[in-house]
């Protein structure tokens, strides 16, 4: 029975770890796909303009009628804690994003962001366990 838990135990963190890459890769299509739409209707009113009729793009996708996160990780991470000055714990940032953006996200796949905003990008310190945005006049103590 040990091997089978230390199995599913290992597995869902293997799983966990590779959703928060895929949530973000998605978001940054989602944003890329939003762009060429606008470009699209910016064209759709132009050729209309000029006298030529609207068609309708080819091999339009199925997915397209899915809801998609509009965010990556990151940037729900900075939205939510734009809204709290005071800062929120690790697991209060990850139920608020879970709760407003329902993107299923998970805590391994939140930690690795934390610290990439705080590391790498420098918009987040962390006092004690409460993580806030980054105030330039100083880190915290």
């Amino acid at each position: 029975m040990k091997n089978l838990k230390d199995f599913l135990a290992g597995r869902r963190v293997q799983i966990a770890s590779e959703i928060g890459p895929l949530v973000d890769e998605r978001a940054k299509l989602d944003t890329k796909i939003e762009r060429l739409r606008t470009e699209l209707a910016e064209i759709d009113r132009a050729a209309q303009a000029v006298g030529l009729e609207r068609r309708k793009p080819e091999g339009q996708l199925i997915a397209e009628h899915r809801h998609t996160p509009p965010m990556t990780i990151k940037e729900a991470v900075l939205l939510i804690l734009s809204e709290h000055s005071e800062g929120l714990t690790a697991l209060e940032i990850l139920a608020e994003i879970n709760a407003r953006f329902a993107l299923g996200i998970v805590r391994t796949s939140l930690s690795p962001q934390l610290s990439r905003l705080k590391n790498d990008d420098k918009k987040i310190e962390i006092y004690g366990s409460t993580w806030r945005l980054f105030k330039h006049e100083g880190p915290a103590k």
